[in-house]
């Protein structure tokens, strides 16, 4: 089963830059050895594509084979795919000729071209980490729904392929932002921790007409919700009801 990330219950998070992150809601065991990793966002991660080189189960340490952050970071988003050894085979191939090796798992159903007939995307960026990010998901929560599937405009596949697009729309933003710098950028995507955040976010959610996607983000919000409390940060001049206001109460 894949590792989902969503910032939350399951996350990681670094003390300072490099390729050594912890990680909380996820019993690090020696099996964690060869997860791919794509990270999709989190507070000073990079995103991008990683495996996992080593562990530290005691601890729970995921070492990565290349930095993904450059200073403290927190709030990791993405999925984790477990290492599955590949069976034997009797295929051969012609002398000095290797086995093209796979450019995404076997389920995914939607394709970096049709993302990008629905979504402007920046030159050179690969859109392979949105779309397996999406195509967790859409299994994961949609996947009992008896959607069709298998084939190009399934629902499934468009649901897959707006979840891409959000993912990409999340990304672009931060990319954008940053290059900015002080200037001033207006987005179309609101500052949402779920699936509301952006048009193509909210499109998923109508195309999953069971609702699962909708329960899904209804859940991360009300899990993102602050409770703000107030303490007395001076001397207290008296006991009891203030003069001023009687139902107030200073407690010390």
């Amino acid at each position: 089963m894949p590792i989902i990330f969503d910032g939350i219950n399951v996350s990681a998070s670094a003390t300072s830059a490099g390729a050594v992150i912890a990680l909380t809601g996820h019993v690090v065991t020696p099996d964690d050895n060869g997860v791919t990793l794509y990270i999709t966002g989190g507070s000073g991660f990079t995103v991008g594509t990683y495996q996992v080189l080593d562990v530290d189960s005691g601890n729970g340490l995921w070492i990565l084979n290349q930095n993904c952050c450059s200073g403290p970071a927190s709030g990791m988003t993405g999925v984790g795919t477990p290492f599955a050894a590949v069976p034997p085979t009797t295929q051969t191939f012609p002398p000095f000729i290797p086995s093209p090796p796979p450019t995404a798992p076997a389920t995914v159903r939607t394709t970096a071209a049709l993302v990008e007939g629905i979504i402007q995307v920046q030159d050179g960026i690969d859109l392979t980490p949105f779309i397996y990010t999406a195509n967790m998901i859409t299994t994961e929560l949609c996947g009992q729904s008896g959607y069709s599937d298998g084939f190009v405009n399934s629902q499934m596949e468009l649901i897959e392929r707006w979840l891409a697009a959000h993912f990409y729309a999340i990304y672009d933003q931060q990319l954008t932002s940053a290059r900015a710098g002080s200037v001033s950028v207006v987005y179309q995507s609101k500052v949402m921790f779920n699936l509301m955040g952006t048009t193509y976010g909210q499109q998923a959610m109508m195309l999953d007409v069971a609702g699962n996607l909708a329960k899904f983000t209804n859940k991360v919000t009300k899990q993102r919700q602050i409770k703000i409390s107030i303490g007395w940060l001076g001397e207290k001049c008296w006991p009891g009801p203030t003069p001023i206001y009687p139902d107030l109460t200073v407690v010390q």
